[in-house]
């Protein structure tokens, strides 16, 4: 038996029945194969995701940068229009940008202007809720030129009379009839000097009610007045509260108009809730600051041959004076009742620094209304002259024989000593017909007037 075991041989190697020929190592490769195609298909969609989130961060950082460039543009835009026309504005578009960039005002506090300005860029849009806090405050400055803010016509430039005065006229040009403008050769053959209109904000005929002498209104049809702003001789005080009074009789109240009779010796500030008529006379001189809420309208009284009509305001009165005249003027410029704006007792004007401060400055103002119409002279055919001695300021104006506002025509000579403001800008003022214009500068003392300086502030802004 041992034998037979010794006799039995061992195998020299063994084999398995279970081989696994192959697959695991290919179902390996399948599935690394397989993770490949997913991590590459998770890498593209990945970058695809943060492509689009940059392009859209990018281009929501570009809306935000078109309105913030629309609110500086728009700021600047506003710093340089007048209150008035702040007010009108609604919507709009401002330049700066790639494109214009949309504004719509939206409702705000008192004196404060907010405004949402869009801003756009690759299908983005940014809103930038803006407020801006732009108040008026009155001070007196020099006013050195005449102004149309509306543009001038002129038929003739020989009509224009304007050596070493400055005219400010919209857009910087003299327009002519056949709706060309006059070249830079013929202003300065004509000896005028032409520069841009500047938007300001002019006193308002309603806001100098406060500052006014005589005032004159209606209550229930029937004519009311009041005095104010005086030295009471009798009393012995100073009058600082509109007081009623008998109506003076130099002013009438006649069909639609307040009429002025220029033989009178009333003298100051004259405020008129109104139109009124003011008729000039060759023995006397008007010597009066005439504020309307409506028309002021000059003629001239007994009109004939070899005459001379005068309208001086109060300070020009005095200040065209020569040194014999100088004590009778300002004692008729400041009377025993004396006015407190610019007379500092009786038949004594205030100093040089006080009468170039408000309200003193108002004694520089002829006339203040919304429009004007002056008398002219006719200097060639009968030698009448009429001269205006002051500022006159109105949103339109016309001359000679009358017209629309805005307008001058008809036949005469307006000799002027001082500045013609005619500061509404949606008419341009046209001088038409046989019809001349003298302009002279006054003295530099006459030309401070009140103004309104636009105090202009950011109240904040915000992404909406």
């Amino acid at each position: 038996m041992n034998d037979v075991f010794k006799n039995m041989k061992v195998p020299t190697k063994i084999i398995f029945f279970s081989k696994q020929k192959g697959f695991s190592s290919l179902l390996f490769i399948v599935l690394v194969g397989l993770s490949l195609t997913v991590l590459t298909v998770g890498y593209m969609s990945s970058m695809r995701n943060l492509q689009s989130s940059a392009t859209t961060a990018h281009a929501q950082t570009q809306a935000q940068m078109q309105a913030m460039i629309g609110y500086q543009a728009l700021g600047g835009f506003l710093k340089a229009q007048s209150l008035t026309n702040i007010a009108k504005i609604e919507t709009g578009t401002v330049s700066g940008g790639t494109s214009p960039i949309q504004f719509k005002k939206i409702a705000c506090g008192t004196n404060q202007y907010c405004f949402d300005i869009v801003g756009k860029s690759g299908g983005a849009t940014s809103i930038i809720r803006s407020k801006f806090i732009i108040t008026d405050e009155l001070e007196s400055k020099s006013q050195t030129g005449s102004v149309f803010a509306g543009g001038l016509r002129v038929n003739k430039l020989e009509d224009l009379s304007a050596s070493g005065v400055t005219l400010e006229v919209s857009g910087g040009i003299i327009n002519k009839n056949n709706n060309q403008t006059y070249d830079a050769t013929a202003l300065n053959n004509a000896g005028i000097t032409v520069v841009a209109y500047t938007p300001k904000n002019f006193i308002r005929p309603q806001d100098l009610r406060k500052d006014a002498n005589y005032i004159f209104t209606l209550e229930s049809g029937n004519a009311k007045c009041t005095k104010n702003n005086f030295f009471d001789a009798t009393q012995n005080k100073q009058i600082t509260v509109e007081t009623e009074i008998t109506c003076p009789l130099a002013v009438t109240r006649e069909s639609d108009s307040w009429v002025v009779n220029g033989n009178s010796e009333i003298t100051g500030v004259l405020w008129f809730d109104g139109n009124v008529i003011v008729n000039l006379s060759k023995t006397t001189d008007f010597i009066n600051t005439v504020i309307s809420t409506q028309k002021i309208k000059t003629e001239l009284l007994s009109e004939s041959q070899d005459a001379n009509y005068n309208a001086f305001a109060p300070h020009h009165y005095y200040i065209t004076a020569t040194e014999e005249q100088k004590t009778a003027r300002a004692q008729k410029v400041c009377p025993t009742d004396y006015l407190l704006q610019y007379c500092q007792a009786a038949g004594q004007l205030k100093s040089d620094t006080l009468m170039a401060q408000s309200p003193a400055t108002i004694s520089n103002i002829l006339f203040l209304s919304q429009t004007l119409e002056l008398a002219a002279g006719k200097e060639k055919q009968h030698n009448i002259v009429v001269n205006y001695y002051g500022n006159l300021i109105a949103n339109g104006t016309s001359g000679g024989t009358g017209s629309p506002s805005g307008k001058f025509t008809g036949t005469g000579v307006l000799n002027i000593r001082g500045n013609v403001m005619v500061v509404g800008e949606a008419d341009m003022t046209e001088m038409l017909g046989d019809f001349s214009m003298k302009l002279t500068n006054a003295q530099a003392a006459g030309n401070v007037i009140p103004f309104y300086k636009k105090v202009f502030s950011v109240g904040g802004i915000r992404y909406m």
